[in-house]
C-alpha cells in the first residue's frame, strides 16, 4: 500500500476521533447545563414556597385580629336589635300574666285538698289536739308515777293487796294514755304533712262535726261503725 494512502487514512481517522471527542463534550455541556437549570429552577420554587409560607404565617395573626375585629362589630350592632327585641316582647306580653297573684305557700297545720276542711276548721282542730296532748301526758306521768312507787314491807296484807289492784288499774290507764297519745301524735302529724281529715278506711272527708268531738280519729262514722261489726 503507498504511503499516500496510509497517511490519508490516518487522517480519516484522527478526525473522526476529534469530532468524536468534540460530540461527547458538546453532550457533556448540554447536560452539566440541564443540571444547572434544574437545579436552579428548584432553587427558584423552594425560594418561592418559603416565601408564600413566611406571608401566610405574618398574615395569619393580621387576619384572625381581623376575624375579631368582624366579630366585635356585629356583636356591637347585634346588641342593640336584641335590647329593641326585649322590650317589644315586654309590651306585646299580656298584662294579665302580670297580675296574676301567686298563690300564698301555705305555712303551718293544713288538711288533705278532699277534706273540705277551711283553715280556721283545722287551726282550731290543731289547738285542741294540742291542749288534749298536753293533758294526756300529764296524765300518763301521774298514773307512771304512781304505779312505781313502792308500798312499805311493814303495811298490813290488806293495804298491800289494795296497792297492788292500785298499781295494776294505773299501768292499764297508763297503757290506755300512752295509746292515746300515740294517736294525737299521729293527727300532729298529717296536719305536718297537709294528709289530715281524710278516712283512712275509704278516703272519704271524715268532717268536721266527728273531728271537733275527737280530733285524732282515723275514720269516718260509716266506716268506724262497719270496722266495729267485723270486728266483733
Amino acid at each position: 500500500m503507498p504511503k499516500q494512502a496510509k497517511r490519508s487514512t490516518s487522517r480519516k481517522a484522527a478526525a473522526k476521533k476529534t469530532a468524536r471527542k468534540a460530540v461527547h463534550k458538546s453532550s457533556r455541556k448540554k447536560a452539566t447545563r440541564k443540571k444547572a437549570a434544574v437545579k436552579k429552577a428548584t432553587r427558584k420554587a423552594a425560594a418561592k414556597t418559603a416565601r408564600k409560607k413566611a406571608a401566610a404565617r405574618k398574615a395569619s395573626p393580621k387576619r384572625a385580629a381581623a376575624k375579631k375585629a368582624a366579630s366585635r362589630k356585629k356583636a356591637t350592632r347585634a346588641r342593640p336589635a336584641a335590647k329593641k327585641a326585649k322590650k317589644a316582647a315586654k309590651r306585646a306580653a299580656p298584662k294579665a300574666a302580670k297580675e296574676t297573684p301567686r298563690r300564698p305557700r301555705v305555712v303551718g297545720p293544713r288538711a288533705h285538698s278532699h277534706s273540705g276542711l277551711s283553715r280556721p276548721e283545722v287551726k282550731a282542730l290543731h289547738q285542741k289536739l294540742q291542749q288534749e296532748r298536753g293533758k294526756v301526758l300529764a296524765e300518763l306521768r301521774r298514773s307512771v308515777h304512781g304505779a312505781v312507787d313502792e308500798i312499805s314491807p311493814f303495811s298490813e296484807s290488806i293495804d298491800q293487796a289494795q296497792h297492788e289492784t292500785e298499781q295494776n288499774f294505773r299501768l292499764r290507764l297508763a297503757d290506755k294514755q300512752r295509746k292515746l297519745l300515740n294517736e294525737i301524735d299521729t293527727a300532729l302529724q298529717k296536719m305536718d304533712t297537709g294528709e289530715f281529715g281524710i278516712c283512712e278506711g275509704t278516703e272519704d272527708p271524715i268532717g268536721f262535726r266527728r273531728l271537733e268531738i275527737r280530733p285524732w280519729a282515723r275514720y269516718s262514722v260509716e266506716y268506724k261503725e262497719m270496722k266495729d261489726r267485723r270486728d266483733r
